[in-house]
């Protein structure tokens, strides 16, 4: 298998769901919070498996706890904003609200590359070629990413390329 597979389905996966969603939802998906729920609830139950399976939980929990601060330090949200507009400045061309457009890639984007998936995924992707995690990432970011984007959130198409760009 090739490593760094996963990083490439998982980037481009959310890439073209988020441009199908443009395409196939002219209209606001109904109860986006509701519907986010059950997706919710399976990253907390894939959280316990995993948590329950390492010995160093707290080794975790301090890793957890310095990448807080080191990316507060660093003003990783501010520099992701940046990007995002960057983006829309050259694939939207200034259509659409700029706001909203920059607030749906900031938010995904957070969400799909600050998870432990985005950490662990790669890992065994290109360690033991285990695509597992990175398949179920997939899966999730496709559908947070559907959501957003049918709720008027263009830029949360935009934030596969933060994926391809973290994990890879």
């Amino acid at each position: 298998m090739i490593p760094g597979i996963g990083t490439l389905i998982n980037g481009f996966g959310v890439i073209i769901s988020g441009i199908l969603a443009r395409i196939i939802f002219k209209k606001e998906l109904k109860n986006f919070e509701e519907n986010l729920l059950p997706l919710g609830l399976l990253v907390l139950a894939l959280g316990f498996r995993e948590t329950l399976k390492s010995p160093d939980f707290i080794l975790t929990l301090f890793a957890v706890l310095l990448g807080a601060i080191v990316g507060s330090y660093l003003k990783i949200e501010n520099r992701i904003k940046t990007f995002g507009d960057k983006i829309y400045l050259r694939f939207e061309k200034g259509e659409g609200d700029k706001t909203k457009f920059i607030e749906s890639y900031l938010t995904t984007t957070l969400i799909v590359i600050t998870g432990p998936l985005a950490i662990i995924g790669p890992f065994f992707d290109v360690v033991e070629s285990n695509l597992e995690l990175l398949l179920i990432k997939t899966a999730l970011d496709c559908f947070l990413v559907i959501f957003i984007t049918s709720s008027g959130g263009k830029g949360a198409v935009y934030s596969g390329i933060s994926i391809l760009i973290y994990q890879g």
